[in-house]
This record gives C-alpha cells, sequence and structure tokens, in this order.
C-alpha cells in the first residue's frame, strides 16, 4: 500500500479499523465518559489512510523523542513503550492495539464537556475522535539501547484535534443516508459514518486566474465548492438553525463563481495581515486567522469556509431569515455566514 516495508498492510488495517470502529460506536452514541453516555453524533467521517501522513509519522518517530514543533498542522498522537534489558525486539502489533487502547480510553477517566469541546485531558483521544478527520497514517520505530530498547508508536492525522475551544463532535442523529452528510462535497454513508470522496493531490497548477505565488487551483476550487456545497445545503432544507432547529429552504439560490478580480483584492488586503477589513472597498470580506504554521492552503479553505457557515448552527438566524442591526450586533454574530449564504 506504501512504501515503509516497516509497516505491513495488516499493522495499517489495525490502526484504520480500530479508529473507524471507535468513531461508528461513538456516532451511534455507545461509548460513554466518567459521567454520561456520549452521542449519538452526526457528521462523523470515516477515516482513509494516507501514505503521506505516514511518510510523516515515521518521519517523525525517529531517535523515539517527543518533539512536537514538527509538522504541528497536523494531529499527533505518540506512545513509547521500553523493552526488556537488554532486548531490542517488540510485538509490534501487540504495543500498536496497547497504544489505540490507551489514546481512545482517555474519555473512560475524563469529562466531556456538554458542548464536547476539546479539553486537556483528551489530547490523544480529540485526534482520534474529531469529526472532521478524513485521513491518517501511522508508523512505528524501534529505537536500539544497549540497555533498554524503545519502540514508538505514531499516528498522525490530517486535521488538529486538540484545537483550544474546538468541537470533537456535534452531537444529532448518525447518518443513514449521504444526503445527511453535510460537511464535504458529495459524501455518502456507512455504518453511521460519513464517507469523503479520495481527494488528489494539490498539483501546484495555477490556470484559473495565473500564478500569484499564493493560491493554487486546487485551493481555489476548495473555497468555491465549499461554498456552493453549503448554499446548496441551505437550499434544500438540511441546514441546522440554533434559534429554530431548521433553516428555511431557498428558492432558487445562484451558485458562485469564482472571480480573478475578487481574488485579487482578497489577496492585496490579507498581504497586511491584519485582522479588520479594508476600508472603502465596496464588497463583503470574511476573515479567518491560524497561527500554526505549514497548514495545507486546501485545508485552511475548508476550515475557514466551515466556521463561517457554522455560525448558523451555533447562534442562528431565525425563520425570518433577515439579517437586522439588532441581529449584527448581538454577541454571537453571524455575519460571516450572511456572506456565504447571501442571495447573490
Amino acid at each position: 500500500m506504501c512504501p515503509d516495508r516497516d509497516n505491513t498492510d495488516e499493522m495499517r488495517e489495525l490502526y484504520l479499523k480500530y479508529h473507524n470502529d471507535a468513531r461508528s460506536r461513538l456516532a451511534k452514541g455507545k461509548e460513554r465518559d466518567l459521567n454520561r453516555q456520549l452521542g449519538p453524533a452526526k457528521n462523523i467521517y470515516k477515516l482513509s489512510w494516507s501514505c503521506e501522513l505516514e511518510k510523516i509519522a515515521k518521519e517523525l518517530a525517529q531517535g523515539c523523542g517527543y518533539d512536537f514543533t514538527r509538522h504541528r498542522s497536523y494531529g499527533q498522537n505518540r506512545e513509547t513503550f521500553f523493552g526488556s534489558y537488554g532486548v531490542s525486539t517488540f510485538d509490534v502489533k501487540k504495543h500498536i492495539k496497547q497504544a489505540l487502547d490507551k489514546w481512545w480510553g482517555k474519555v473512560k477517566n475524563s469529562y466531556v464537556n456538554q458542548d464536547n469541546k476539546y479539553d486537556p485531558s483528551l489530547f490523544e483521544f480529540s485526534n482520534m475522535a474529531h469529526y472532521k478527520n478524513t485521513e491518517l497514517g501511522c508508523a512505528h520505530v524501534i529505537c536500539p539501547d544497549p540497555s533498554f530498547s524503545k519502540l514508538q508508536v505514531l499516528c498522525v492525522y490530517k486535521r488538529l484535534g486538540y484545537m483550544g475551544g474546538s468541537i470533537m463532535w456535534r452531537n444529532g442523529k448518525y447518518c443513514r443516508v449521504g444526503s445527511d452528510c453535510t460537511i464535504f462535497p458529495n459524501s455518502r454513508c456507512e455504518n453511521g459514518l460519513c464517507v469523503r470522496p479520495k481527494e488528489q493531490p494539490d498539483s501546484g497548477a495555477s490556470q484559473i486566474c495565473g500564478s500569484n505565488g499564493v493560491m493554487t487551483d486546487a485551493v481555489r476550487n476548495a473555497f468555491l465548492d465549499m461554498h456552493n456545497f453549503y448554499r446548496s445545503v441551505v437550499a434544500t432544507g438540511r441546514a441546522v438553525d440554533k434559534i429554530d432547529r431548521q433553516a428555511p429552504k431557498a428558492a432558487a439560490m445562484p451558485k458562485l463563481k469564482y472571480s480573478c478580480e475578487l481574488e485579487q483584492s482578497a489577496t492585496n488586503h490579507a498581504g497586511f495581515c491584519q485582522f479588520s477589513h479594508s476600508q472603502g472597498n465596496n464588497v463583503g470580506e470574511n476573515l479567518y486567522t491560524v497561527y500554526t504554521p505549514g497548514f495545507d492552503k486546501r485545508v485552511i479553505a475548508e476550515m475557514a469556509t466551515e466556521g463561517w457557515f457554522e455560525e448558523l448552527e451555533d447562534y442562528g438566524v431565525g425563520r425570518a431569515n433577515i439579517l437586522t442591526q439588532q441581529l449584527f450586533n448581538r454577541p454571537g454574530q453571524i455575519g460571516h455566514y450572511t456572506q456565504v449564504n447571501d442571495f447573490v
């Protein structure tokens, strides 16, 4: 499956099946913390194996250390096992299972917040459970030592589960059909988990607007596809509104097209790295900032659009569907959401 010969396909299947079985149980409300039954949860995605993330995991595990300063834009779980004196061989599959049990088991000895937000006591569990994670890759390294050799098991996740204030999952009905999945376009449902189509690598091509050293066509399409998908979710009556539980359907909502002129305006203003709107520019602007270096720009495009759209579920608009001054200025603003779904 992947070039690393230390990892067998049997090991990869062990990692993957463990994660997806656990995520399916969480989605169906079959997991507990110290206090309560967790879930059921909607929009938990099934993980697929990534050779790229496996390669990163192998790199990070070298030396069997605990340096989290590299590849910080990815979630990382690691566990180190020590061998007997003078012994440098390990039962790798046994230790993989022990690591996975320990990480997922953190939730059984903790209290999950009522809003399912990340807590530091759930560091490893948060990566395994994060509902928007769609890919992982894991590896192991044996670090020989004349006295006590070490084995490190390390998994890398496409999304960070342990971002402060982030929601690990949202309560709701687990999926039965593909239309229940409302995070990524063209998803289907399998055993209570949403399944995202496999992404193609970003080739770096920039034909739509030419090359500006910042955007690629893959990133442009990520922004555009996510916007249009969320507009479709609203139009078809599948969007959740905190105030009225379900947002009203929309008639004749137009599909967005990509504008190179607006991209140039956004690029010019983003170059100032200021979290404020530009002056004298008669266009709508949504802002999103990430402070962790090295993020995949497609992931940022998705995270930004998700965050803007989720203002509807987090704060609500109401059935009148009118952006009043009172609504705009209240705590829990929804200005970003209104631009994602403005009838233009």
